[in-house]
């Protein structure tokens, strides 16, 4: 599930094609913090091969389940910080401090690129131009990410995200994954980009659905 050699390759040739146009984008994100215990995850953070586990729907009622996993390449963290911030002193045993919580929100996020190849005939080239200036509701486009603000230094394209592409990853079982290689902490959004994220994607969880009127 990770990139292969000829993609890594490949990114960073764009990389150094495109060296004019990445120098100009402003400071969007931050590398994530580094540490051992990790340090909390963050509200708008980018993480790469995150692991989510399913039950296989034939087996639920076995008396073994059967356990698939998914491996997102990258996931947007989009819990709220205040949470996730107690959440981590509490399972560091901070006293006084008792607010856990049970799983991490995420959203699947992708290569822009892959998004209007994946959506076509849909997106047209007038719903492209919509969605990269985030007028789309469903979607959210963000800017390269140049390799000074990936923690991995190796940067990333031009991203889109689906916010019906949402899941959950246990808390407890994301920490314990942060201390092997993978997953990889990427980079994360500064403000007001993380708020402006953040408030895209539960306006459009918020969503109201009305019946429909017979003409």
């Amino acid at each position: 599930m990770r990139a292969s050699a000829s993609d890594t390759c490949a990114q960073s040739s764009s990389w150094k094609n495109n060296r004019a146009r990445y120098s100009s984008i402003p400071e969007v994100y931050r590398p994530s913090p580094a540490g051992d215990p990790p340090a909390a995850v963050l509200q708008g953070e980018i993480l790469g091969n995150v692991v989510q586990a399913h039950l296989r729907i034939d087996t639920i009622f076995d008396a073994e389940p059967v356990v698939t996993f998914k491996v997102h390449t990258l996931a947007m963290v989009l819990s709220q910080d205040c949470e996730l911030d107690w959440d981590f002193k509490a399972r560091q045993g901070k006293v006084g401090v008792k607010r856990m919580i049970p799983a991490v929100l995420c959203c699947e996020l992708q290569p822009a690129n892959d998004l209007r190849v994946q959506g076509k005939p849909e997106i047209d080239s007038d719903k492209w131009r919509e969605i990269k200036n985030n007028a789309v509701e469903r979607y959210h486009y963000l800017p390269a990410v140049p390799p000074a603000q990936d923690a991995l230094g190796e940067g990333l394209p031009d991203l889109a995200m689906d916010f019906r592409r949402f899941f959950t990853v246990s808390a407890e079982e994301l920490y314990a994954r942060l201390k092997k290689p993978e997953p990889h902490r990427r980079t994360f959004l500064l403000s007001p980009y993380r708020e402006h994220l953040s408030m895209r994607f539960y306006y459009f969880q918020m969503r109201i659905a009305l019946p429909e009127q017979e003409e």
